[in-house]
């Protein structure tokens, strides 16, 4: 899966769109109500992550001072909050691959990332990683003659987690987990390109084409196999519809609650590649289009609710399949209510 990078001639200008929303009044309605009847829990463990977490933080901040930052984020909390149902064992693979994924993602960030103005060696950066994946993950074996790439620290996260992962879980599951994992990094370098060149997506449709990609809610999602301990995970689930349906929903609840927290700091750096300036048109105020992305957000819970549903119809009567899609069904509400609780 790729992520399509729009044309120069169809993209806006993103300090334009800026100049557009400095001086206006963003209100956000009480999000967490959304979703009141999802599950959220917190896992037990978090007080044993804490340190594991920060040592980590730590060894990295000693090659990338920034990461230093991150300490005080709290991500155990972050980890625990998505993941209340996983093991301790399992519960630090994920750890490993949430402290990853932000401080891979800040590497290329738009305020202080190594490599946040060079794109070239941000490419470079990314296909590194990718190649990094596919061989731990189990997706390619190396060449004849490759010299197989020694991570660097961080992409030594995901190294580990992605052994830890190949070690208890299916093929299906492994597979699914590096498609959505290349997604994720192919469309942060769409993304990237934009900001590099001020510009910004031209409608609703062309930012989610990229932002179902950067959030990385597909990635998430498929991790709660791991997380869940859904061992094989049944292909009437993994190749069902529905599945792909939810998936696709937790990426536009993700995204959505994400935009609406994050904009007010975007636009300090005219990077404002977000749903409000999606759906910002002449004449629509601010306040017209913090409730259209909240009508967007109630359609997607909504249609994450039917898609369940109909993965538990389709798997009924097959005792250990809807065991399975009732961890997988609640597994995809709790890394929202996670994340809405983390933040």
């Amino acid at each position: 899966m790729s992520a399509p990078a729009p044309s120069a001639s169809a993209s806006a200008s993103a300090s334009a769109a800026a100049a557009a929303l400095r001086g206006q009044t963003l209100r956000v309605p009480d999000l967490k109500a959304l979703f009141r009847t999802w599950p959220q829990r917190r896992n037990p463990h978090y007080a044993a992550l804490q340190p594991f977490v920060t040592d980590i933080l730590r060894r990295l901040a000693t090659t990338h001072a920034p990461i230093g930052k991150r300490i005080a984020d709290d991500l155990a909390l972050l980890a625990t909050a998505l993941y209340p149902q996983a093991s301790w064992d399992e519960l630090q693979g994920l750890a490993l691959f949430t402290i990853w994924i932000v401080c891979w993602d800040d590497i290329v960030d738009a305020n202080e990332g190594d490599l946040s103005a060079d794109f070239s060696k941000a490419q470079a950066w990314r296909a590194l990683t990718l190649r990094i994946a596919e061989l731990a993950l189990g997706m390619a074996a190396p060449l004849p003659g490759e010299h197989v790439p020694v991570p660097d620290p961080i992409n030594a996260l995901l190294d580990d987690f992605a052994r830890r992962v190949c070690a208890s879980c299916d093929a299906v599951t492994c597979k699914r987990l590096y498609d959505e994992m290349a997604f994720f990094i192919t469309s942060c370098g769409v993304e990237q390109s934009m900001r590099l060149e001020g510009k910004i997506p031209p409608d609703y449709q062309s930012y989610m084409e990229i932002r179902s990609g950067t959030i990385a809610g597909e990635v998430f999602t498929w991790m709660v196999p791991f997380a869940a301990s859904i061992r094989p995970m049944p292909r009437a689930i993994a190749d069902s519809p529905a599945t792909k349906t939810m998936a696709r929903e937790i990426c536009v609840i993700q995204a959505l609650f994400n935009d609406l927290l994050s904009l007010k700091k975007e636009l300090s750096t005219d990077c404002v590649i977000n749903a409000v300036t999606a759906l910002l048109e002449p004449g629509k105020t601010l306040d017209e289009v913090v409730d259209e992305v909240v009508g967007i957000l109630r359609n997607s819970i909504a249609l994450y609710d039917e898609a369940a549903a109909e993965l538990l119809r389709a798997v009924a009567g097959d005792e250990e399949a809807t065991l399975a899609a009732d961890k997988f069904i609640e597994g995809g509400r709790l890394t929202v209510t996670g994340l809405v609780d983390f933040t």
